[in-house]
């Protein structure tokens, strides 16, 4: 059985969109679906939160 890969929706591109939402930079598409639900709950501020500085501080 063949199996034909979708490059255009797959882990590298769950990635992408990821790096791209905050605001990284990123070499492959990213997925249209995910930076919408990225923006909408606006996740940024979780960031702060579990950064390496918050980590040492505490």
């Amino acid at each position: 059985m063949k199996i034909n890969n979708n490059y255009n929706e797959c882990l590298t591109n769950l990635a992408c969109s990821i790096r791209k939402y905050f605001e990284l930079a990123y070499n492959h598409n990213t997925l249209s679906y995910i930076d919408e639900i990225l923006e909408e709950k606006n996740l940024k501020m979780w960031s702060q939160f579990f950064s390496m500085e918050w980590v040492l501080i505490y």
